[in-house]
């Protein structure tokens, strides 16, 4: 079968997406001819870092390769040339809210080549809002969840013309009602193939870090997040995938090592990045387990810099030991924002601001890198949050930090919050209902604040890094006056913390029996 893969993606920012290329990898394995529509490299520019460039969070770096710079109706002309070359018999796309409205048009124009061309979608986003993306009027099918094993086999099965409708995993419309199957159990991610990068751009491999280009692999070696943020779809996105199993798995040391080896063999990689939630995610026990097998393996077999992320709770000093020792020279950790009281009843982080002074002042002591990741234009917030969130980056010293604006992206806390609020627009569209309007986190905010205008939030963004690097006096602002906003979303963000969590089997039940409506306000479905 003929299989095209979509990747809409309309920053420039250049990264393979790994959930795809995989998917990609298991479908060539199975038999099927591959190709691929890839958006990256027809915009004018990484726009994600010339925004972070403009707020002085990154150092300044000259790319070796030229963006094309084209316009929206030549790539449209390129893409229906693909479609009239190639003549697939499915097309797949893997779907984030960032990407969705532009891969919204691109989606209209393979049924306008032939409506008869079956779409097949999957990624964060359907995965946490299959009842809401499987009424896009051109998507015919949905996989929830990990889709390494579903995909392989709805292709089998529509390839030899069977019923695709028993595919666990899989989303379809019925009688005009979304109609969800049963979950197949997680994967062993020790089973996934080592992803092949035939019909990938190489330009996606060099990536601008601390001043210079490296050629850069990307690779995951767990899956999974068990924290509550209210800023992040995790939470919903396991809650959603419940009944397949346990969400957090780690493939074995081994196999990560192999995998980065491989690849630095066929690609000249100078370095690696690590995509996992939460590199360290581990018990004391288990670090210690993983660290005796990973520590000689990296050292003798890959011997590459890699980066990471992690949470403060992670960080030890036999943590950072093992990291050092194997070339780790850089870790990204989410501060968010710097009002312990703001952490705690809106974001549902507990860390106190002492123990993230610390865990940088000890990875400083190890010489590795730091980025702290902070975000502003949250509901609830005030200017003197802001304030706070400068006040401790400049205690903890990170080596960089990264300022975005906090994003209403479908089955979090803060977008359902936003929603009951009427803080943002929320869409009325088949395929966007319940979702917000606009998602974006450069640029501007999309969260409306009754307490900080947007333009004073855009001020704050752009002088950013002159507030923490001391280049800038703080404004005066009241300490600790909260209005009546900034506590309603507090007491709405306690309400979602004590709501018993919806049973995703029961809404299934609900789509497929017609019950109820697929319109939501605020919440993932």
């Amino acid at each position: 079968m003929r299989i095209l893969a979509l990747y809409p993606n309309s920053y420039g920012y250049h990264r393979v997406p790994t959930g795809l290329v995989i998917l990609m990898t298991l479908l060539r394995r199975a038999g099927h001819t591959l190709d691929l529509f890839d958006t990256t490299f027809f915009a004018s520019s990484n726009t994600d870092n010339d925004l972070r460039e403009k707020a002085g969070v990154v150092k300044p770096v000259a790319m070796p390769f030229a963006y094309e710079g084209l316009s929206d109706d030549a790539v449209g002309a390129l893409f229906r040339d693909k479609l009239a070359a190639f003549r697939p018999d499915l097309v797949i796309v893997t779907l984030i809210e960032d990407n969705y409205r532009y891969g919204d048009r691109f989606l209209r124009m393979v049924k306008a080549f032939d409506p008869a061309l079956p779409v097949l979608v999957g990624g964060p986003t359907p995965t946490a809002a299959p009842m809401v993306v499987i009424e896009h009027p051109c998507i015919d099918y949905l996989i929830q969840g990990e889709g390494e094993e579903a995909i392989v086999e709805f292709c089998e099965f529509l390839e030899q013309g069977r019923d695709v409708q028993g595919v666990a995993n899989l989303w379809t419309m019925r009688d005009g009602r979304p109609h969800g199957n049963p979950l197949r159990p997680f994967i062993d991610m020790n089973d996934l193939p080592v992803y092949d990068m035939t019909l990938w751009d190489e330009r996606h491999m060099l990536k601008p870090y601390d001043g210079r280009v490296w050629r850069t692999g990307y690779f995951e070696s767990s899956r999974g997040c068990p924290f509550q943020c209210t800023y992040c779809v995790n939470p919903t996105i396991q809650n959603e995938l419940s009944s397949a199993g346990r969400f957090f798995r780690r493939k074995s040391p081994e196999r990560t090592v192999a995998e980065a080896r491989i690849h630095k063999e066929r690609h000249g990689l100078e370095r690696v990045v690590f995509c996992d939630d939460n590199f360290l995610l581990m018990s004391p026990a288990q670090f210690a387990d993983y660290a005796r097998v990973f520590v000689p393996l990296w050292t003798r077999e890959v011997g590459l810099p890699y980066w990471i992320s992690t949470s403060a709770e992670f960080i030890r000093r036999e943590t950072l030991e093992m990291l050092t020792a194997t070339g780790c020279d850089g870790i990204g950790l989410g501060v968010e924002a710097g009002g312990e009281w703001f952490r705690r009843h809106v974001l549902r982080r507990n860390l106190s601001n002492e123990r993230l002074v610390d865990t940088f002042r000890l990875i400083h002591e190890y010489g590795i890198r730091t980025t702290a990741n902070v975000m502003i234009g949250f509901p609830g917030e005030i200017e003197s949050d802001i304030m706070d969130t400068i006040r401790l980056l400049r205690r903890i010293a990170p080596r960089s930090f990264d300022v975005s604006f906090a994003s209403p992206y479908v089955g979090t806390g803060i977008q359902r919050v936003a929603a009951k609020l009427g803080l943002i627009e929320l869409s009325d569209a088949p395929g966007f209902r319940g979702m917000a309007a606009e998602i974006a986190f450069r640029g501007r905010p999309t969260i409306r604040n009754p307490d900080i205008p947007e333009r004073r939030l855009i001020e704050i963004q752009d002088g950013f890094a002159d507030f923490v690097l001391d280049r800038r006096p703080l404004p005066e602002t009241k300490v600790g006056v909260r209005g009546e906003h900034s506590l309603a979303v507090a007491r709405l963000m306690e309400t979602e913390r004590l709501a018993p969590p919806q049973n995703p089997a029961a809404r299934r039940r609900q789509g497929q029996s017609g019950e109820g409506s697929t319109k939501v306000t605020g919440v993932s479905a």
